[in-house]
C-alpha cells in the first residue's frame, strides 16, 4: 500500500517578509530579521540604558545611537548659574547690561572726576597742577588742557598733559608741572578723569581753575644787600658790574682816565623760592685807585663776581721820568693829552673813555685848544677794555664806561676829553682848576683822568658798580 504525504496549509513567514533587521533587535534577542535569512538570529542594537542629565546654559547631552527605556534631560535655573556674582550696578558701565542671580541688570556706574584741582603759578614758563585722586570708579589717570581768553571747550580743545601725575593711588593727592607756557599769562584749566577699557576711553566730568604764570622781573642792587627769591620763581639771571677805577691824579702832569668795572653775566641759575642771595656791589675807586669787586653769593658760594675797573698810575725812577703802567677795565680809560707842541702850533688833545668794552682813545693832535678832531681807539696809552659787552642783557643798558683822558695845564687843550658811554667821567681840561668829573654811580663807570693846570687839579672817582638780578 502506497504512503501519501499531507501539507498543512498556514505555514510561517519567510525572512523576505521582514522589515526589521538585526540592528533593530536589542542585542541578546533573536528574531527572525530580513538579514537573518529564515532561521532566528541574535540581534545588534546596544541597549543604553536611562538617559537622565542635569545641564547648564551652554551644556549639551549626548544620545548615541541604540535603545534606552527614557529619561528626563533638565536644564539648571539662570538663577543657579548667575547666583555669587560679585557685580554691582555701581560697577558696570552706565547702560551696559549683565546677569545676576537669574535677573538682567543694567550697570549705572560713570567716571568720576577728581575732588579737588587747583594749579599755582611755578616759575616764568611753568605751574604747578595739584589734585586729588577719585576714591571710587575707574581710573586710568586725568587729561588736562588750558587756554588763554577763555576755559577750554573739549577734552581736546588745548590738551597739555595726559597721565596720572606724581601719584596713582585711589583718593591720593598728585601733581604735575606744566610748561611751556608763556610768562605773566593768565590761562583757564580744566581737568577730566579718563577710562580706558574696551568700550573705548570714558571721561568724567570736569573741575576748573585760574592761574597767572609768574611775570619776568628785575631787581637792580646799587649798594650790597640781600636777594630773597620770590614765589614762582625757579631760575634768575645775574649780571654784575665791578666798581670804576679812579681817574690817574698828578699835580705836575695830565694823566689818563679810570677803566671802568668790569661786568659778568650768567642765565639759567636755579633757585628755589625763598632761597637768599647775598649781594656785594664794589664800590667806586678813589683816584689813583681801583673800583671794588661787584658779587653774587649762596650759602657762601660765589654764584657771578665782576671785578673792579683799575688805575692808571705812574711811578718815578732813577734817573727821574714819569713811567705809565697801564690798567684795564670793563672799559678802557682815555690817554691823557700833553700839552702845547712848540713849533708845529698844535695841541695834544686827550682821548675819551671807552664804552661796551671797548679800549680807551688814544691822545690825538689839534691845532687850536678849543678844537677837536679823530682819535684811535687802543693806542699805547689808552687803557684796554674787556673786548666784550657791557650791556645788561635783556635790557640793553649800558655800564662801565672808561673815564676820560686829563690834559695838560698848561697850554693842552681846553675841551674836555668825554668819559665813555655807560657813567664814564670827563677828563679835566686845561686851566685853573679845572677837574675832572667822577664816573656815574651805580654804573661802575671809570672817573676822568686830571689835569692840574696853574693849581692843583683834580682826578675823578670812580662810580660804584651794581648787581641786578632777573628772572
Amino acid at each position: 500500500m502506497a504512503e501519501s504525504i499531507i501539507q498543512k496549509a498556514g505555514g510561517g513567514a519567510a525572512s523576505d517578509e521582514c522589515t526589521a533587521g538585526k540592528a533593530q533587535v536589542l542585542a541578546g534577542y533573536t528574531a527572525v530579521t530580513k538579514d537573518s535569512g529564515d532561521e532566528p538570529a541574535a540581534g545588534t542594537m546596544a541597549s543604553n540604558g536611562s538617559m537622565d542629565a542635569s545641564l547648564n546654559c551652554g551644556q549639551s547631552k549626548k544620545i548615541p545611537a541604540g535603545y534606552t527605556p527614557g529619561g528626563t534631560v533638565t536644564a539648571n535655573s539662570l538663577a543657579s548659574q548667575t547666583g555669587g556674582a560679585t557685580a554691582e550696578d555701581k560697577y558696570v558701565l552706565n547702560g551696559k547690561t549683565y546677569w545676576k542671580d537669574g535677573v538682567k541688570r543694567t550697570g549705572g556706574m560713570t567716571v568720576a572726576s577728581v575732588a579737588s584741582f587747583s594749579v599755582a603759578a611755578y616759575s616764568t614758563s611753568q605751574v604747578l597742577a595739584t589734585w586729588k585722586n577719585p576714591s571710587r570708579g575707574p581710573y586710568s589717570g586725568v587729561a588736562i588742557c588750558a587756554k588763554t581768553g577763555g576755559y577750554p571747550a573739549n577734552i581736546n580743545d588745548g590738551r597739555v598733559y595726559t597721565g596720572v601725575g606724581s601719584n596713582s593711588a585711589v583718593n591720593g593727592t598728585s601733581s604735575q608741572i606744566i610748561g611751556g607756557l608763556a610768562a605773566g599769562t593768565t590761562y583757564y584749566f580744566r581737568i577730566w578723569v579718563y577710562c580706558t577699557c574696551s568700550a573705548g576711553d570714558q571721561y568724567s566730568g570736569y573741575l576748573q581753575a585760574t592761574c597767572k604764570v609768574t611775570a619776568h622781573g628785575r631787581q637792580a642792587f646799587t649798594a650790597s644787600g640781600t636777594f630773597t627769591v620770590p614765589a614762582g620763581v625757579r631760575v634768575i639771571n645775574i649780571h654784575c658790574t665791578g666798581g670804576g677805577g679812579g681817574g690817574d691824579t698828578s699835580t705836575v702832569s695830565a694823566l689818563s682816565g679810570g677803566g671802568g668795572g668790569y661786568t659778568a653775566y650768567k642765565s639759567g641759575i636755579s633757585v628755589m623760592p625763598g632761597q637768599k642771595i647775598d649781594v656785594v656791589v664794589g664800590a667806586g675807586g678813589d683816584a689813583g685807585l681801583s673800583g671794588g669787586t661787584s658779587q653774587a653769593d649762596s650759602n657762601s658760594i660765589t654764584l657771578v663776581e665782576a671785578h673792579g675797573g683799575n688805575a692808571r698810575y705812574y711811578t718815578n725812577y732813577n734817573p727821574p721820568k714819569w713811567m705809565y703802567v697801564q690798567r684795564y677795565g670793563g672799559s678802557g680809560g682815555g690817554a691823557p693829552g700833553d700839552g702845547y707842541s712848540s713849533g708845529r702850533e698844535q695841541y695834544e688833545a686827550a682821548g675819551a673813555g671807552g664804552s661796551d668794552g671797548s679800549h680807551g682813545y688814544d691822545s690825538f693832535y689839534v691845532t687850536t685848544p678849543s678844537s677837536a678832531g679823530n682819535h684811535t681807539a687802543g693806542g699805547s696809552m689808552a687803557g684796554g677794555g674787556q673786548k666784550t659787552t657791557t650791556r645788561e642783557f635783556g635790557t640793553g643798558t649800558l655800564y662801565s664806561g672808561g673815564g676820560g683822558g686829563g690834559y695838560n695845564g698848561n697850554g693842552g687843550s681846553s675841551i674836555q676829553a668825554p668819559g665813555g658811554a655807560g657813567g664814564g667821567g670827563h677828563g679835566a681840561a686845561r686851566g685853573n682848576n679845572w677837574n675832572a668829573s667822577d664816573g656815574s654811580a651805580g654804573t661802575g663807570g671809570g672817573g676822568g683822568g686830571c689835569s692840574p693846570g696853574k693849581t692843583n687839579g683834580y682826578a675823578g672817582n670812580g662810580g660804584s658798580g651794581n648787581v641786578i638780578i632777573t628772572w
